[in-house]
């Protein structure tokens, strides 16, 4: 490694150019791959408006529809019976041909019922609202899940100008980058989201009606997500300093009051105007701090018992 003194500056433009074309390739591939599931990944978003982790009674309301599937044509039709759909009553010449299939002759009729829990609907507001989130959601699914792979193309551009021992604390930092990154996320899916949505929904139920917008919420949404991922990433790196014994338990120790306030004031900023957000962003923090001191500390005796 360190050899890069041997190329000129154009070829390492070059090579940067390569690099760039083949990451974004990589990226494209990736959106491409996330548009083939765009309505599992819609579904996938909304799931914290549905969840019920923060209910104050553990009661859920359901909404039942009943329906009668009748069959106006003049051939036989085979009916096949949605997942959350259930049979309860069928006319006298139709017959049930598998567990999830029916046949309904001409002037026959299937009656099924259907349950569905309550959860806060979303709206779009115009004719390429729906297009632009898949777009969206799409892009930042493959711009993330295609990462290890563009960061290798760009650790390969930059691994001759780094000596041996640069390298190998590049690639643990790396690997764990993206391990915190993706608990980040992970927390702020199904924990800070849900938790936001149900104290906003009760908070807005007593001035007007929730109607919120695929848009809106798919920003707000991602926004937390990509808040608590940048925390997460903040504290990987305070963790490499107390490894590298750039900062000492003593120095953090000292810093601890002005690292609570800075918490909370990083999550005022990165999160909804709500304390319950707030606190949800700035204990992880704290515990993360905390966990630093006690990792500097379990450091510092080891080298002194060496």
């Amino acid at each position: 490694m360190n050899s890069a003194e041997t190329l000129t500056f154009w070829d390492h433009a070059a090579e940067l150019r390569q690099v760039a074309l083949k990451s974004f390739l990589a990226i494209v591939c990736g959106i491409l791959f996330a548009l083939y599931f765009y309505q599992e990944l819609l579904f996938l978003f909304t799931l914290p408006l549905q969840s019920n982790y923060f209910s104050d009674t553990g009661l859920e309301r359901q909404t039942v529809q009943m329906e009668r599937i009748v069959n106006t044509g003049r051939l036989a039709y085979v009916y096949e019976v949605p997942r959350n759909v259930h049979v309860i009553n069928i006319s006298g010449n139709s017959l049930q041909v598998s567990p999830s299939s029916y046949k309904i002759p001409p002037g026959d009729y299937v009656e099924v019922k259907t349950t569905n829990r309550v959860a806060q609907k979303l709206v779009f507001l115009g004719p390429l609202d729906g297009i632009m989130a898949s777009l969206k959601i799409c892009f930042w699914v493959g711009f993330v899940a295609t990462s290890p792979i563009w960061l290798f193309f760009l650790l390969q551009f930059i691994a001759p100008a780094l000596y041996r021992h640069e390298y190998l604390i590049l690639l643990p930092f790396l690997g764990f980058s993206f391990l915190f990154l993706t608990v980040g996320v992970l927390f702020a899916f199904f924990i800070t989201i849900p938790a936001a949505n149900h104290y906003l929904m009760s908070f807005n139920q007593g001035i007007a009606t929730n109607l919120w917008t695929f848009s809106n919420y798919l920003d707000y949404s991602l926004s937390l997500m990509l808040s608590t991922a940048f925390a997460f990433e903040a504290c990987l790196l305070l963790l490499f300093l107390v490894h590298f014994g750039i900062l000492s338990a003593e120095t953090m120790i000292n810093k601890r009051r002005h690292m609570i306030v800075a918490a909370f004031i990083l999550g005022a900023i990165l999160t909804p105007p709500d304390v319950l957000t707030q606190l949800l962003l700035a204990i992880p923090l704290i515990v993360l701090y905390e966990l630093a001191i006690l990792y500097a500390r379990t450091r510092t005796s080891r080298f002194l018992e060496k």
